[in-house]
């Protein structure tokens, strides 16, 4: 039965589905180091509102309890958890709106929105990335891709293709050779599979002459080749 209803599948719905299946990949690959690089903002930017809260106001241990329980639940792969919360500490969703404008609620929005992602609540996972305000600084530089690549993959999974490919189009204009070569693979896969052979051929360019030593580009010659 399966084999019967992948054969009514067009080829670029096929090839729409590899796309998506690419974030799994992603976090396979990099799920440890991305999780590292968000834990040390979480850390910083809880330094910051701790000094805030001790310092400059009433103390307040809550956000900083929470954020920090909440990203165990979601390095332990327990999404919901980490976006709804226990019974004793909040999760991502009630951390971002509770402690919206602070650093440690505008990391929380980028946590809620993978874990949206995660639970299959593309709408929500938008809105919640899109919360998101880009930090500035070296470490930061990953995470601000992601976002846009994580917009993305919302849209993408909403089939808002056209959506898709400009917000991948933001995250590989962040250079960096984890996540750029990464976004530039999966737009022009997402070109390639609604039809714009000559947009993809030059995503896929662009990976072999820039990022010729990452992951994406050890196998982009057979997909330039499918653009011809």
């Amino acid at each position: 039965m399966a084999n019967k209803i992948n054969s009514r599948k067009s080829n670029s719905e096929l090839q729409i589905e590899e796309v998506l299946s690419k974030s799994e990949l992603f976090f396979k690959n990099y799920g440890k180091r991305i999780i590292v690089i968000l834990t040390l903002l979480v850390i910083s930017v809880g330094g910051l509102f701790a000094y805030n809260s001790f310092v400059k106001q009433p103390a307040n241990e809550e956000a900083i309890n929470s954020a920090f329980v909440a990203q165990q639940y979601f390095a332990a792969g327990d999404m919901q958890t980490a976006l709804d919360g226990d019974e004793e500490n909040l999760g991502f969703a009630a951390i971002a709106t509770k402690y919206s404008g602070t650093p440690i609620g505008n990391i929380a929005n980028h946590y809620a929105g993978i874990c949206y992602l995660n639970i299959s609540d593309y709408k929500s996972a938008i809105a919640s990335l899109q919360s998101y305000s880009h930090v500035e600084g070296k470490a930061s530089i990953i995470i601000n891709a992601q976002n846009f690549g994580l917009i993305g993959d919302a849209y993408a999974q909403s089939k808002d293709n056209a959506n898709a490919i400009a917000f991948y189009a933001k995250a590989y204009a962040i250079d960096n050779s984890l996540t750029a070569p990464y976004y530039l693979k999966k737009a022009g896969l997402l070109k390639l599979a609604t039809g714009d052979k000559a947009g993809a051929k030059v995503c896929f360019e662009q990976v072999k002459s820039d990022y010729s030593g990452s992951f994406e580009g050890r196998d982009i010659q057979k997909f330039i080749g499918q653009c011809l």
